[in-house]
């Protein structure tokens, strides 16, 4: 009996720690990245970005300049004002590549969004892919 009742809280203990949010100490890259969203900001994100950028954004898909991705974000912020933006998960997958998962909120709706980093010649994080999709 006791053997079981240790099997299930095991279970039970394992089965709720993997839903809750995996994030451990946010990077520089990823306060920023954060607060960009929450505030809507597709200048500060701009900033961040890696000179192409591969999209996933509604209808927009494919490989954009930093400049085309910066429109493309601000009209999404236009259509989407945002309410909050929480980072759910954050890893190192290399040395040289990050990414980050997040939930952004707007009054329409909320969206998952998948962004990844890596480093680029001068050792600075830029984001090369940002995937952002409605739920």
């Amino acid at each position: 009996m006791r053997l079981c009742i240790a099997v299930f809280i095991s279970l039970f203990t394992l089965l709720s720690s993997a839903q809750t949010p995996t994030t451990g100490p946010k990077t520089p890259l990823a306060e920023q990245i954060e607060q960009a969203l929450k505030q809507g900001s597709s200048k500060e994100i701009a900033k961040m970005l890696d000179a192409t950028v591969e999209i996933k954004l509604g209808d927009n898909r494919g490989h954009f300049s930093k400049n085309q991705t910066e429109i493309l974000l601000r009209d999404f912020f236009k259509k989407h004002p945002p309410q909050n933006f929480e980072i759910i998960h954050q890893s190192d997958s290399s040395e040289t590549i990050s990414y980050l998962i997040g939930n952004y909120q707007s009054r329409t709706g909320s969206f998952k969004t998948l962004i990844k980093s890596k480093l680029n010649s001068a050792s600075q994080l830029r984001i090369y892919s940002l995937e952002i999709t409605k739920e």
